[in-house]
């Protein structure tokens, strides 16, 4: 009898050794077989973790297979439009997300890196300070996009309205709005890095510094479906692993970032490169990217949707993958201490 029981708990031993790996393994191979697009919104320098982890290999490292970085129109709304349509079931976005949502979009965000507006508002010369705008017109890329709503934050910081005291016009991504600007048919548009500095570099002058303002504002963030985070969590965690490791690479190794950079936003100026890493490089200090509540708040509080004012920026947020990974000590090891 005692045989017997005995033999019974070394089987069990060996179940629980071949087995729970087995299990492990499971979630990988089926991360490894689902093969998706992963969306972006702008050829912009904040999204390089999301650059370097596709060209170093970390998303198939962590057992993920990423067909393609989706860049749809170059848009914010675009990218959010992705994610509800499933067309890519993870992307990297800011405020847009949020105006999905409210709409019955379906859509949380699992990760942040840039908390705060990082855009400048650039102006012909004869445009010496912001409230010279009064009654021209900027340039931004789409209605409802962050660069949309970061305007409209930046320019109610000097007692102008978006729409009302400032005319915008929509011209789907950088390289027109600038275009616009060099022809003298809009007065300033907003601009990201890299174009920031073409931008300088063509003499417009810096109107705004929207990253000087330090206006919590959901500027880059990993955002999914909701569908997608119930019924395939193991994809968002690998995900997330290796968009971790990206983010540890980005500030630790500038060329490896800058080459990445160049790839996504047809760059290739050595000094624009340095200047567009410098520029976000101070957005990728956390190791653990967790979204600031009081930057989606900022989203629903300047928001144009009179459904905004009813919601909680909580609504918005999904934590529960980054802490399942920092809780299994991954981030410590990835560190070192």
């Amino acid at each position: 009898m005692l045989g017997l029981r005995l033999s019974r708990s070394i089987l069990f031993g060996l179940l629980l050794v071949f087995v729970a790996p087995r299990a492990e393994s499971q979630t990988l191979v089926q991360a490894k077989k689902e093969e998706i697009s992963i969306g972006y919104a702008s050829p912009s320098g904040v999204f390089m973790p999301l650059f370097v982890a596709q060209e170093q290999g970390l998303f198939r490292k962590y057992g993920l297979n990423v067909k393609e970085l989706l860049l749809l129109r170059g848009t914010g709304p675009a990218a959010a439009q992705m994610l509800v349509a499933g067309t890519a079931p993870i992307a990297a976005l800011g405020g847009a997300l949020v105006e999905a949502a409210i709409r019955g979009g379906g859509l949380i965000y699992v990760a942040s890196v840039s908390n705060h507006l990082i855009f400048s508002l650039y102006s012909r010369s004869e445009i010496a300070r912001p409230e010279d705008l009064k009654g021209k017109t900027v340039a931004v890329d789409a209605k409802g996009g962050s660069i949309e709503l970061g305007t409209a934050v930046a320019l109610r910081q000097f007692g102008l309205m978006l729409g009302k005291d400032v005319k915008a016009v929509y011209l789907g991504g950088p390289v027109a709005q600038l275009g616009a600007l060099e022809k003298g048919i809009v007065e300033a548009t907003t601009l990201s890095a890299p174009t920031t500095l073409r931008a300088k570099g063509l003499g417009f002058r810096e109107l705004i510094n929207m990253g000087a303002l330090k206006l919590p504002y959901i500027h880059a963030a990993i955002g999914v479906n909701r569908d997608f985070a119930k019924s395939s969590p193991e994809t968002i965690e690998v995900f997330l692993k290796a968009y971790i490791e990206a983010i540890k690479m980005v500030r630790e190794e500038p060329e490896l970032a800058q080459k990445a950079i160049a790839k996504y936003t047809a760059v290739q100026d050595p000094e624009a490169l340095k200047g567009t890493y410098e520029t976000f490089l101070p957005a990728f200090q956390q190791r653990v990217p967790y979204v600031l509540r009081e930057s989606v708040q900022g989203v629903l509080q300047f928001s144009p949707s009179p459904e905004a004012k009813s919601h909680r920026a909580e609504e918005f947020i999904d934590h529960s993958f980054l802490e399942r990974i920092e809780a299994s000590s991954f981030v410590t090891k990835l560190y070192g201490k």
